[in-house]
């Protein structure tokens, strides 16, 4: 193994782990947004 190509493999795996961090973050706040819409139809529609 290269040196080169320890820093792109650390660097690839760097990248996946902040994209994959993001879209859970993403999911995290879609399904508290739901969650507060469900909250929000219940209080009215009762």
């Amino acid at each position: 193994m290269t040196w080169g190509f320890k820093v792109a493999t650390a660097v690839l795996v760097v990248v996946v782990m902040v994209w994959l961090m993001l879209i859970i973050n993403t999911f995290d706040k879609y399904a508290h947004f739901h969650y507060l819409i469900d909250q929000i139809e219940g209080t009215y529609l009762r």
